[in-house]
């Protein structure tokens, strides 16, 4: 008697890829109420070589994963903001190659272990959490905390992108469960 029944259980680790900094957070729901496990960002040194950062990235996040056993990954998509293209800006495709790498490598730990990988794209991030499609990032950061009832969030904005991709995730699945 008095034993809390879990009908609905899902863990989630959301990612905002990067080379210098890769945000993440494990977020369980379960039944209705949403609940922030932990939550980071891995930094690499930007004086060492690329393959060692790949793989510090790599061995963090197989950490994490190991310890928390997510049983779906929620990852920002790569894009290419408009600003950029139509400004004629450049798009500096060093940043757009890190990112690439350092997504490659979340796709290679989940192909590993046998988790499904959902990308969103970080305007459906945005509306989902604030209803504004370009919402800044202080935006976002405040909703995040308000949703989760957190005072603060520490660390680098890419750790609330992360704690906002997984929402994301939780708040698109339970839509479409509704809608079955």
């Amino acid at each position: 008697m008095g034993e809390k029944i879990i009908v609905n259980r899902k863990v989630v680790l959301g990612i905002d890829p990067g080379l210098s900094r890769t945000g993440w957070a494990i977020l369980k729901q379960e039944n209705n109420k949403i609940i922030p496990v932990i939550f980071g960002c891995i930094e690499t040194n930007s004086n060492d070589i690329l393959p060692n950062r790949l793989c510090f990235i790599y061995n963090q996040l197989n950490k994490i994963i190991n310890k928390y056993k997510p049983e779906v990954i929620a990852l920002e998509e790569l894009y290419f903001p408009s600003k950029f293209k139509s400004s004629g800006l450049p798009l500096y495709p060093r940043t757009i190659f890190a990112t690439s790498q350092a997504r490659g490598i979340v796709l290679l730990l989940s192909a590993k272990k046998r988790i499904n990988v959902v990308e969103y794209n970080p305007k459906s991030v945005k509306i989902s959490i604030t209803g504004y499609g370009n919402a800044d990032k202080t935006q976002v950061l405040n909703m995040v905390k308000r949703i989760l009832g957190l005072k603060e969030i520490n660390g680098p904005d890419d750790t609330s992108d992360a704690i906002a991709i997984a929402l994301c995730h939780l708040y698109t699945k339970n839509f479409h469960n509704m809608k079955e």
